[in-house]
């Protein structure tokens, strides 16, 4: 077991995801096993703290230690996805975690990962998607629900495209 102490905590989240992603790199190895492994010990170790809030009324923010965040627990990846997707220029809704291999956001929450996408597409439609999720504005990181279409949608665009084209 791996003991995680408070003032650790920002690093251990950065480990985490990086291990999370080093073993999307070289999925079934016995290295990414590994890594998976250690990734999900810190985190049981980061469970085990007592809950972070925010300091005291009247703390200086100049006192804490540079790079400090509070650190935010999520119950789900749709709490996680809207919490920390940034909206950006033209509409775009950008991703500032890890991606995976391919180079799509990918969200991590309790040792399990989601395709950040997939989850930003069953809070935008309701419903869950069917294949692969991509973003349709040609931005591969973005997240906005409307820019998102799963494998029947660009069916039907493919189909929408080839009567055009007659």
């Amino acid at each position: 077991m791996i003991h995680v102490e408070v003032r650790d905590i920002a690093a251990a989240d950065r480990l985490i995801e990086a291990l999370y992603v080093a073993a999307g790199q070289c999925p079934g190895t016995t290295q990414a096993t590994e890594w998976q492994g250690l990734a999900a010990d810190l985190e049981t170790g980061l469970d085990r703290l007592p809950p972070q809030h925010p300091t005291a009324i009247g703390d200086n923010a100049a006192d804490r230690a540079p790079g400090y965040r509070p650190q935010v627990r999520h119950d789900t990846p749709e709490a996680k996805l809207a919490a920390l997707a940034q909206p950006a220029e033209d509409g775009h809704l950008t991703w500032p975690g890890p991606v995976t291999c391919r180079g799509l956001p990918l969200l991590t929450l309790g040792g399990r990962h989601f395709t950040a996408a997939r989850v930003a597409f069953r809070v935008h439609y309701g419903r869950e998607p069917i294949g692969q999720v991509l973003p349709a504005c040609g931005l591969r990181t973005c997240l906005a629900g409307d820019h998102l279409d799963d494998r029947p949608a660009r069916e039907r665009l493919a189909a929408a495209m080839a009567a055009l084209e007659g």
